[in-house]
């Protein structure tokens, strides 16, 4: 006698039954997948102790079970709805009197959002994730980062992205501020890639104000072009001494 598997898995397997994912992408990837749309715009992730989630009083809310959190900007017609997605567990008294800030606790994930995007269609069951390669590059550790379609780059550098990152892999807070990071660009072409990748050389860069030290300070990053990509490293010491509050509140002006 002989026996074999029908083929067929259960409507709702149990745990026991689910295997686990195979690691072929960072994990965030797939967290992402169930809990965000597929218009999302940009996905900055912070880890703790960068992360920071108010209440609806505006006090900050313990954070002690935060592993990390996920702000998300997605676009709604001409308007944008504005979310955090808390790894962790965020305690009941983050939200006082308000059934809807935390709009969505999909354990061990918070959904934080304001009260006029309640609707749960902003969170579909499930999505077909356009981050997975965009993620693939970044740090595991890093602090900080930001995945974006948004056209920030485009204002600098005068070319349109299709996507970049930028990861934080180094940022100490104490006891003076410092970061250490990189931009992934991915360009339409190689072309287009090239061009930028001169101009950052060049320190052809358009900024919102005048900044001639900032400006120059583009031609001492680091970039190497790879087809329709262009990576940047930098570092703070490569601003050539300009405090990192100025660099903070010029990064704060650029257009996106």
């Amino acid at each position: 006698m002989a026996a074999c598997s029908s083929g067929k898995h259960p409507a709702t397997p149990t745990d026991d039954q689910i295997a686990e994912t195979p690691k072929l992408v960072p994990p965030d990837a797939f967290v992402l997948d169930g809990l965000i749309d597929g218009n999302t715009q940009t996905i900055t992730r912070l880890l703790p102790p960068h992360v920071e989630v108010a209440n609806r009083l505006g006090a900050p809310c313990p954070l002690d079970q935060v592993r990390a959190a996920y702000q998300l900007v997605v676009p709604r017609g001409p308007e944008v709805a504005k979310v955090t997605i808390v790894e962790g567990d965020l305690p009941d008294s983050c939200f006082p009197g308000s059934e809807h800030q935390a709009l969505l606790r999909r354990p061990p994930f918070v959904v934080v959002g304001e009260a006029a995007i309640a609707n749960l269609e902003l969170f579909p069951p499930k999505v077909p994730s356009k981050w997975h390669a965009l993620l693939q590059a970044i740090p595991a550790k890093a602090p900080v980062w930001i995945a974006s379609e948004d056209a920030l780059l485009q204002h600098l550098f005068g070319v349109s992205t299709v996507r970049y990152t930028l990861a934080l892999e180094r940022l100490e807070l104490a006891p003076n501020l410092y970061f250490a990071g990189r931009v992934s660009a991915t360009y339409a072409t190689a072309g287009d890639a090239a061009i930028v990748a001169r101009r950052i050389k060049a320190g052809e860069v358009t900024l919102p104000v005048k900044a001639p030290e900032v400006v120059e300070s583009f031609r001492r990053m680091r970039v190497k072009q790879n087809g329709p990509i262009v990576d940047i490293t930098f570092d703070l010491g490569m601003f050539g001494g300009i405090p990192a509050t100025e660099l903070q509140a010029l990064a704060a002006t650029l257009p996106r």
